[in-house]
Protein backbone atom coordinates (compact mmCIF):
# COMPACT_ATOMS: atom_id res chain seq x y z
CA UNK A 1 0.00 0.00 0.00
CA UNK A 2 1.01 3.40 -0.82
CA UNK A 3 1.65 6.31 1.47
CA UNK A 4 -1.47 8.07 -0.75
CA UNK A 5 -3.24 5.22 -0.21
CA UNK A 6 -2.63 4.51 3.69
CA UNK A 7 -3.49 8.82 4.02
CA UNK A 8 -6.60 8.11 2.53
CA UNK A 9 -7.95 4.75 4.41
CA UNK A 10 -7.10 6.41 7.72
CA UNK A 11 -9.02 9.32 6.52
CA UNK A 12 -11.70 7.63 5.83
CA UNK A 13 -11.59 5.84 9.29
CA UNK A 14 -11.09 8.87 10.77
CA UNK A 15 -14.44 10.40 9.38
CA UNK A 16 -12.39 13.09 7.36
CA UNK A 17 -14.50 14.34 4.25
CA UNK A 18 -12.87 13.61 0.74
CA UNK A 19 -14.66 15.31 -1.24
CA UNK A 20 -13.56 18.86 -3.09
CA UNK A 21 -15.66 21.66 -4.40
CA UNK A 22 -13.78 21.93 -7.63
CA UNK A 23 -13.86 24.37 -10.58
CA UNK A 24 -11.87 24.12 -13.71
CA UNK A 25 -9.46 27.41 -13.94
CA UNK A 26 -9.53 27.55 -17.96
CA UNK A 27 -5.76 26.03 -18.39
CA UNK A 28 -3.41 23.06 -18.66
CA UNK A 29 -6.19 20.98 -16.38
CA UNK A 30 -5.69 23.45 -13.49
CA UNK A 31 -8.61 23.42 -11.05
CA UNK A 32 -9.68 25.53 -7.90
CA UNK A 33 -10.83 24.05 -4.67
CA UNK A 34 -12.47 25.72 -2.61
CA UNK A 35 -10.74 24.20 0.36
CA UNK A 36 -7.27 24.21 -0.77
CA UNK A 37 -6.75 26.57 -3.62
CA UNK A 38 -5.69 26.12 -7.13
CA UNK A 39 -3.77 22.88 -8.27
CA UNK A 40 -3.33 19.86 -11.05
CA UNK A 41 -5.42 17.09 -10.66
CA UNK A 42 -4.94 14.10 -9.61
CA UNK A 43 -2.35 14.93 -7.39
CA UNK A 44 -4.18 17.40 -6.14
CA UNK A 45 -6.98 15.02 -5.57
CA UNK A 46 -6.66 14.59 -1.83
CA UNK A 47 -4.89 18.06 -0.82
CA UNK A 48 -7.43 18.67 1.85
CA UNK A 49 -6.75 16.07 3.88
CA UNK A 50 -3.88 15.85 6.33
CA UNK A 51 -0.52 13.82 5.38
CA UNK A 52 -0.96 11.42 8.53
CA UNK A 53 1.95 9.52 7.27
CA UNK A 54 4.28 12.94 7.16
CA UNK A 55 3.20 14.53 10.55
CA UNK A 56 3.07 13.21 13.82
CA UNK A 57 1.15 16.32 14.79
CA UNK A 58 -1.64 14.93 12.38
CA UNK A 59 -1.48 11.64 13.97
CA UNK A 60 -1.96 12.81 17.44
CA UNK A 61 -4.79 15.08 16.47
CA UNK A 62 -6.93 13.05 14.55
CA UNK A 63 -6.49 9.37 14.31
CA UNK A 64 -4.70 8.66 17.99
CA UNK A 65 -8.16 9.37 20.20
CA UNK A 66 -9.80 7.67 18.37
CA UNK A 67 -7.58 4.58 18.48
CA UNK A 68 -7.56 4.98 21.85
CA UNK A 69 -11.33 5.12 22.12
CA UNK A 70 -11.92 2.53 19.97
CA UNK A 71 -9.35 0.08 21.93
CA UNK A 72 -11.13 1.31 25.48
CA UNK A 73 -14.24 0.57 24.24
CA UNK A 74 -13.77 -3.09 23.99
CA UNK A 75 -12.63 -4.41 27.50
CA UNK A 76 -9.62 -2.56 27.83
CA UNK A 77 -8.76 1.09 30.13
CA UNK A 78 -7.93 4.31 28.75
CA UNK A 79 -4.26 4.14 30.14
CA UNK A 80 -3.82 0.37 28.92
CA UNK A 81 -4.94 1.56 25.55
CA UNK A 82 -2.29 4.06 25.32
CA UNK A 83 0.05 1.38 26.35
CA UNK A 84 -0.88 -0.65 23.50
CA UNK A 85 -0.78 2.02 20.54
CA UNK A 86 2.63 2.99 21.96
CA UNK A 87 3.65 -0.88 22.01
CA UNK A 88 2.23 -1.32 18.54
CA UNK A 89 3.86 1.70 17.22
CA UNK A 90 7.08 0.81 18.75
CA UNK A 91 6.70 -2.67 16.56
CA UNK A 92 6.32 -0.93 13.39
CA UNK A 93 8.95 1.59 13.94
CA UNK A 94 12.49 0.75 11.88
CA UNK A 95 16.07 1.30 13.52
CA UNK A 96 13.78 2.85 16.48
CA UNK A 97 12.66 5.77 14.59
CA UNK A 98 9.24 6.69 16.05
CA UNK A 99 8.35 8.69 12.66
CA UNK A 100 4.62 9.23 11.83
CA UNK A 101 4.74 6.51 8.84
CA UNK A 102 5.18 3.92 11.87
CA UNK A 103 2.32 5.29 13.65
CA UNK A 104 0.22 5.25 10.65
CA UNK A 105 0.89 1.50 10.14
CA UNK A 106 0.14 0.84 13.80
CA UNK A 107 -2.95 2.45 13.48
CA UNK A 108 -4.00 0.45 10.26
CA UNK A 109 -3.13 -2.54 11.98
CA UNK A 110 -5.96 -1.62 14.64
CA UNK A 111 -7.96 -0.74 11.87
CA UNK A 112 -7.89 -4.42 9.86
CA UNK A 113 -8.11 -6.10 13.99
CA UNK A 114 -4.34 -6.89 13.92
Amino acid sequence: MTEEQLNKKLAEWAGLSLKHDFKPIGFDNMVECSKCGIGKPPLFKYCCLPNFTQSLGACFKWLVPIAIDNLAGSDCLVNDARQNILDMWLGEAKNKELNALALCKAIEKLIDGG
